[in-house]
């Protein structure tokens, strides 16, 4: 006769601060847990459903949680996991397959309409200054030695430190080896000019300290950009153009080097005009040099070159 289990457990309203010292991890809210472990004890079968009421973990608030889990055949899952914070809302489902030397992971979890103000969990200085809704998609695999994670993110409107950004969109991967991360979005919410305006880029950070990166950004126009600035702290000239850059960081984290080439079309400083107007700059820890070419409605050309060491 193989010797086995039927076993059924319940709890309420549990209280999860009392976690706490367990997983040496700050939790609060109370939780509802119902589950049954059944079968012979090579092959037992867990399988549960939890709620929870006002979960936090650590300094982290995630609202109202419910969600399944599963153990069969050495492989833990957590299924149709969902819950809200603040007026947004989040979903997540995975699995960690312990039959392997390192046990493999798979999951996906999705957060919709992100209020930023949530940011004042990590810092009250980004919160006062960053406003908006974000989406966040996240892809994770791989194994507990070599993990995985690729992550897209989305806001339809944001405001930071003054400034409006529109159709942010930023993605990225992260493995042992190396951090990257890509983004593209149009610098103001409600530019009244026609002219396409964007903002793009990429940079990988290794774990050896080595980036490469690169920026660019096209149509910018210098008025908008100044009447779109709202703070106080800063009184910019008044100017107009249309502004286009293209900039390559390379190096280490103890020495950058920057690279940038840039225009300006139509420039306009206070009572100056200029058809066009380039520049190069080259930063590194040792020095700085730079090239400033202008030609104004006259035809007169000047040219400044330069350089710091």
């Amino acid at each position: 006769l193989q010797k086995g289990m039927n076993l059924h457990a319940n709890g309420d309203m549990l209280k999860l601060k009392d976690f706490s010292p367990v997983y040496k991890i700050s939790f609060d809210g109370t939780g509802n847990t119902h589950a049954t472990l059944t079968g012979p004890y090579p092959l037992l079968l867990i399988d549960g459903d939890v709620y929870f009421n006002d979960l936090q973990i650590d300094r982290f608030p995630l609202g109202n949680m419910k969600g399944s889990v599963t153990l069969r055949d050495n492989i833990l899952s957590f299924d149709s996991f969902e819950g809200n914070i603040r007026q947004g809302n989040y979903n997540f489902s995975g699995e960690i397959n312990f039959n392997q030397p390192n046990a493999t992971l798979k999951a996906e979890a999705n957060i919709r309409n992100l209020d930023l103000e949530y940011l004042d969990a990590f810092s009250k200085n980004l919160s006062d200054n960053i406003d908006g809704t974000l989406n966040i998609a996240l892809l994770l695999s791989g194994d507990t030695n070599n993990p995985y994670l690729e992550y897209r993110m989305y806001a339809p409107k944001l405001s930071a430190w003054g400034v409006e950004l529109a159709n942010y969109a930023m993605s990225g991967k992260y493995d042992n080896t190396q951090f990257s991360f890509s983004w593209n979005h149009r610098p103001f919410a409600d530019v009244s000019s026609e002219i396409a305006q964007n903002f793009s880029g990429n940079i990988d950070i290794n774990t050896d300290g080595r980036i490469n990166g690169e920026a660019s950004f096209n149509n910018w126009l210098l008025s908008e950009m100044i009447d779109h600035q709202k703070t106080n702290q800063y009184r910019f000239p008044r100017m107009a153009g249309i502004w286009s850059q293209k900039a390559v960081l390379t190096g280490t984290l103890s020495e950058l080097d920057f690279q940038a080439e840039g225009r300006i079309d139509d420039l306009s400083f206070y009572e100056e005009s200029f058809a066009e107007t380039a520049y190069l700059v080259h930063i590194t820890p040792k020095f700085v040099t730079f090239t400033f070419n202008e030609k104004n409605n006259t035809l007169n050309r000047f040219k400044i070159d330069g350089n710091i060491s």
